[in-house]
């Protein structure tokens, strides 16, 4: 969410300050990871108000660092490094609130109640953030998809 590795660490740090301090506080009526990640959204919400965080520049190329060697087909691994670009680009073009309920619920998979929790809507507010966010990116890269093959 913050385009960069550097103000990550930094809001990571401010996160675990105040799990710390604010530990007492804890509801054990819900799972302590939807806790943290809570906290962690709103850290990210506010540094990026008072500090107006860098927001280009995203460090896609450690992410495509990451995807599995394709060393036996070359020309396959830039093409699925530019998909993979290409698809964290349009997850990055979402509406900041569509993003977050969709990378909480198919990359953290958490639960509709627990993004909701974590995002401080409803469930249904949540599952609704989801299926937008899915519409859009349904549309997006399928139009990705269209100019390749021209």
């Amino acid at each position: 969410m913050t385009k960069s590795k550097e103000d990550t660490e930094d809001i990571l740090q401010d996160v675990f300050v105040k799990v710390y301090n604010n530990l007492y506080k804890y509801n054990s009526n819900y799972r302590f990871s939807t806790w943290i990640y809570s906290i962690t959204l709103n850290t990210i919400k506010s540094s990026l108000k008072k500090r107006k965080l860098r927001t280009t520049g995203y460090y896609i190329d450690e992410l495509i660092e990451d995807i599995p060697s394709l060393e036996s087909s070359p020309e396959l691994l830039i093409e699925v490094k530019e998909h993979y670009k290409e698809i964290i680009e349009i997850i990055d073009s979402l509406k900041e609130k569509q993003k977050t309920a969709f990378i909480l619920r198919y990359i953290k998979d958490f639960s509709y109640k627990e993004i909701g929790k974590i995002m401080g809507i409803s469930q249904e507010a949540a599952k609704m953030k989801v299926h937008r966010a899915k519409s859009i990116l349904a549309r997006k890269i399928a139009n990705m998809g269209m100019r390749g093959d021209s």
